[in-house]
């Protein structure tokens, strides 16, 4: 009898000994996954980073020279086709002209919009604000149709009536399927490539989905230099890349900084106010 009890006791030490070992191992890799998941994110991180292409304003019309950012001082993209783009825009009239008026675009030539990403225009005719990021459905376009997006395959976001004689600040996110367009820090508007999808038909072909292309190339400001687009009436300031999606912080914190670095406005925390007014000038 005495025998049989030890023999169970043991087997109870020898369960809860090797219990013990498996709950061990099993703290360990939950310590070692955690620990690596922190290294990923962390490496990722520090690999997001934006940079300043335009500081203080820039005269966008009558430009002598073309204003070019090569290639090298743009940081890559490190999650997919991930980038987001920031800038403030003073119109100071709008004059229709034959051509769409460019503000910025980038891409490996420089002098057409022929296979660029993004592309940033005004109309020529009305002062919408076209903001397009090439897709793997997109051919070579032209000024004249890069943001009809049935026959260039641009997807396109619209600002409808851009404002004048004031500093706005526009920025674009393009993140997943989607690119959202804010304008002075609140949601305007978000497009999705399904948009460039034909659904009339009885089926749609899912494969024909379109992504977002690589955004690479050195970066234009303006339309010196570039064939078959014209000057904006305006000005540009504290125009950045980010080769990461913005969030909602990231973006009211450059609203609330204001078009320049050293207004007072900015410096007061008053940036809101002055958007809503006509307080800021060309050299503010």
């Amino acid at each position: 009898m005495a025998t049989a009890i030890e023999s169970l006791q043991n087997l109870r030490s020898q369960v809860a000994e090797k219990g013990s070992i498996a709950i061990f191992v099993i703290l360990a890799l939950v310590a070692i996954a955690v620990l690596v998941a922190f290294l990923v994110i962390k490496l990722a991180y520090s690999q997001t980073r934006g940079v300043l292409i335009v500081d203080s304003p820039l005269k966008l019309y009558n430009m002598s020279t073309q204003t070019r950012v090569d290639q090298s001082i743009i940081p890559p993209t490190v999650n997919g086709q991930e980038f987001s783009s920031s800038f403030w825009l003073y119109l100071v009239d709008y004059q229709p002209t034959d051509g769409p008026q460019l503000i910025f675009m980038r891409g490996s030539d420089t002098t057409t919009i022929g296979t660029a990403n993004p592309i940033v225009a005004l109309d020529g005719t009305t002062n919408k604000l076209y903001v397009s990021a090439r897709t793997s459905r997109s051919t070579t376009t032209n000024p004249a149709t890069f943001m009809t997006q049935a026959t260039s395959g641009y997807l396109t976001a619209i600002i409808d009536y851009f404002p004048l004689q004031r500093w706005v600040n526009v920025v674009m996110v393009v993140k997943d399927d989607a690119m959202s367009l804010y304008l002075n820090s609140s949601l305007y508007t978000v497009v999705n490539v399904s948009d460039l999808v034909d659904t009339t038909g009885l089926v749609t072909n899912v494969r024909a989905r379109p992504v977002f292309t690589a955004c690479t190339g050195s970066l234009t400001v303006g339309a010196a230099g570039v064939s078959g687009v014209r000057d904006p009436r305006g000005y540009i300031a504290q125009f950045r890349f980010f080769n990461y999606a913005l969030t909602q912080k990231d973006i009211m914190t450059i609203y609330t900084s204001g078009p320049s670095a050293t207004s007072i406005l900015a410096r007061l925390g008053l940036a809101g106010y002055g958007l809503r007014t006509p307080i800021y000038r060309v050299d503010a």
